[in-house]
C-alpha cells in the first residue's frame, strides 16, 4: 500500500501575478511551458486534483509562486495584494479541504501590516505557515524592521517556508551561463545565504521557538554544518550566538525533498538533520509529481521513516492532526 503524501512547497498563481509566469515560459522548452501554463493558475484547480488523484499526492499545501508579494514596491499596494492572494487561497482551501492547506502570503515590505496580515491568515482563514520569497527589493529579513514579523510567526506557532528569489544583484562570475544564476545552481546559494543570515543576526536567540522551512533539500545547509561551524570559530567576529551555527539548523530549520529526487541527498540530509527535520514536497507544477512519488518510495530509507518524511512530520509542523 503506498504511504500517504502531503507535499509542501506548491505553486499556484492568479491573474495579479500571471505575468510573472509569462516572462517565464520562453526561457524554458515548450513542453515544460505548455505544462506549467495548464496547472499554475487557481482556474485550473480541478487539473491539479486530477493529478494528484492519479500520481498519489493526497493533501497539497499551496503558495503564491515566486517572487509573489515581494515583487510588490508599493506598501501599500503590498498588503493589499497580499490580502486578495490570502482571501482567494482560502477559497479553494474551503472548497476542497480534504486536499489542500495553504500558506499564508504577506507583504514584508510593510512589516506591521505583513505581521497583522499572518495574524488574520492564520487565525481567520486557517492558513498553516508563511511562504517568504527571498528578499524583498534586495531586503533581506535578518534586518531589524522586519522583527515584528518574526515575533508574530513564533506567537502563532507556524513556521515560515523561505523560497528561492532571484538574486538582488549580479555575480560576475556566472556572467554568459545563465543555467548558474537559476535553480540548478544559484537560487540554493541565494536561499541558504538568507538562512545563514538569520542564524548570525541572532534572530533564533531572540525567537527560539521559530521553524524556518528551506526546500531542495535544505539549499546547501545540511552539506556545510561541521565547515561553517569550523570556520566560524576562527573568523575574528562580534557575534554572540547563544550556540554555534550548526545548532540552528538543527533545532530551527526543516529541509525539503522538492525539486531533489536523489538518494544521495536525501541520506545525507537525513544524517545531518534527522528524520523528524525532513518534509515531503514535489514543487509541483514546476517538478512532475510521478517523478517525486515513484522516488521517494523507492527511497533506502526505512518504512517508518518514509512515513514520517511522507506525511508524519508535516501533519506534526502544520497542526493538520
Amino acid at each position: 500500500m503506498a504511504t500517504k503524501k502531503i507535499t509542501i512547497e506548491e505553486a499556484v498563481t492568479n491573474d495579479e501575478f500571471e505575468h510573472f509566469d509569462e516572462a517565464f515560459l520562453p526561457s524554458i522548452k515548450p513542453r515544460y511551458g505548455d505544462y506549467l501554463s495548464a496547472r499554475l493558475h487557481l482556474d485550473h484547480v480541478g487539473r491539479r486534483l486530477e493529478d494528484m488523484d492519479r500520481e498519489g499526492i493526497d493533501v497539497q499545501v499551496l503558495s503564491l509562486t515566486s517572487p509573489g508579494i515581494q515583487s510588490v514596491a508599493d506598501p501599500k499596494a503590498a498588503a493589499m495584494s497580499a490580502r486578495r492572494v490570502n482571501d482567494s487561497l482560502a477559497e479553494v482551501v474551503a472548497a476542497h479541504p480534504a486536499r489542500f492547506r495553504a500558506m499564508g502570503a504577506l507583504p514584508w515590505i510593510n512589516p506591521e501590516a505583513a505581521a497583522d496580515e499572518l495574524e488574520r491568515a492564520v487565525t481567520e482563514l486557517g492558513a498553516v505557515g508563511v511562504m517568504l520569497n527571498g528578499h524583498t527589493h534586495g531586503a533581506y529579513t535578518d534586518e531589524a524592521r522586519f522583527r515584528p514579523v518574526w515575533e508574530r510567526a513564533e506567537a502563532l506557532n507556524v513556521p515560515v517556508y523561505l523560497h528561492p528569489i532571484q538574486i538582488a544583484g549580479q555575480w560576475a562570475n556566472c556572467e554568459g551561463y545563465p543555467e548558474l544564476i537559476q535553480a540548478a545552481w544559484g537560487w540554493a546559494f541565494e536561499t541558504g545565504t538568507h538562512f545563514w543570515r538569520l542564524v548570525l543576526s541572532g534572530l533564533f536567540d531572540a525567537y527560539p521557538g521559530l521553524t524556518v522551512i528551506l526546500g531542495h533539500m535544505g539549499e546547501f545547509v545540511p552539506f556545510s554544518l561541521w565547515r561553517f561551524d569550523d570556520r566560524f570559530a576562527w573568523i575574528a567576529q562580534t557575534r554572540n550566538l547563544d550556540h554555534e551555527p550548526s545548532y540552528y539548523a538543527r533545532h530551527n530549520m526543516m529541509a525539503t525533498t522538492s525539486g531533489v529526487c536523489s538518494d544521495e541527498a536525501l541520506l545525507c540530509t537525513q544524517a545531518a538533520l534527522g528524520t523528524d527535520r525532513i518534509l515531503f514536497a514535489a514543487d509541483y507544477p514546476y517538478q512532475f509529481q510521478q517523478q517525486a512519488v515513484d522516488w521517494i518510495e523507492a527511497a533506502p530509507i526505512s518504512t517508518a521513516d518514509r512515513e514520517a518524511i511522507c506525511h508524519g512530520n508535516a501533519e506534526r509542523i502544520f497542526k493538520m492532526g
